[in-house]
């Protein structure tokens, strides 16, 4: 992994999560800190990470709100997603802005081509 980043293939995040703001030991022991629900639950992190909303438990997911955002407007783009497990959170969105995702079966494989050269 060290070489691909040497040469600027592969980044890396530190520090990431899911917290609202950073927080000390002891203002969270002392309960004076703001935290995000469920913030030592293995579901809990799941939800916001595929929410992206901490504060919020009952969000809708990121890629699903991108996609109601991005077709909803005066000039809309088309929108598509895609699911390995069906409506997961991270894909839902508002009831009637944008369909369900198409759900492929995890056993379904998709062929690479080759890609050609974009040209002007």
């Amino acid at each position: 992994m060290a070489p691909r980043y040497e040469a600027g293939e592969v980044i890396f995040f530190a520090n990431t999560g899911s917290l609202l703001a950073p927080i000390t030991a002891e203002a969270y022991h002392e309960e004076t800190a703001l935290v995000p629900f469920d913030l030592f639950s293995h579901l809990g992190q799941l939800r916001q990470g595929s929410s992206v909303h901490a504060q919020h438990t009952g969000a809708k997911g990121i890629l699903g709100r991108m996609r109601d955002e991005l077709s909803s407007q005066t000039a809309p783009y088309r929108c598509k997603t895609y699911s390995m497990s069906g409506n997961a959170l991270a894909v839902s969105s508002k009831v009637r802005v944008t369909p369900r995702p198409e759900t492929m079966a995890a056993f379904y494989t998709v062929p690479l081509l080759p890609s050609r050269e974009l040209t002007n």
